[in-house]
């Protein structure tokens, strides 16, 4: 159980990252 947990963290934490870089992108390119 805990390994599956470890990896929902990870996948969580990417999730993240990749919407962090999105909004990023978005920022950039419409110049909110």
């Amino acid at each position: 159980m805990k390994r599956v947990r470890d990896t929902a963290n990870y996948w969580r934490k990417i999730y993240l990252m990749e919407l962090a870089l999105y909004a990023d992108t978005i920022t950039i390119d419409y110049d909110i």
